[in-house]
């Protein structure tokens, strides 16, 4: 299995590609260098993250597109400032 190259720490210990992904949903726009289970994977982790800290997850799917559940959109701002 391969492993990411950019192991660096994002927010909530998320990593860096996980953080890009949640700051490109957020201001809208496309998600370019991704495949489906790439978006898959990381939407997981990253609602995982959020599951423990709001008790909910911040992402889901409209059809096979991710985006920021609208009521927590402001506390995805918050973690990412």
């Amino acid at each position: 299995t391969s492993t990411p190259t950019d192991q660096s720490q994002g927010v909530m210990g998320l990593d860096a590609r996980h953080t890009s992904l949640l700051q490109t949903l957020l201001i809208g726009d496309a998600l370019t260098g991704w495949n489906a289970l790439e978006i898959s994977l990381a939407v997981d982790a990253i609602n995982e993250v959020f599951l423990d800290t709001l008790g909910d997850t911040v992402i889901e799917f409209d059809g096979d597109v991710p985006c920021i559940v609208e009521d927590y959109e402001q506390d995805v701002r918050e973690a990412l400032a």
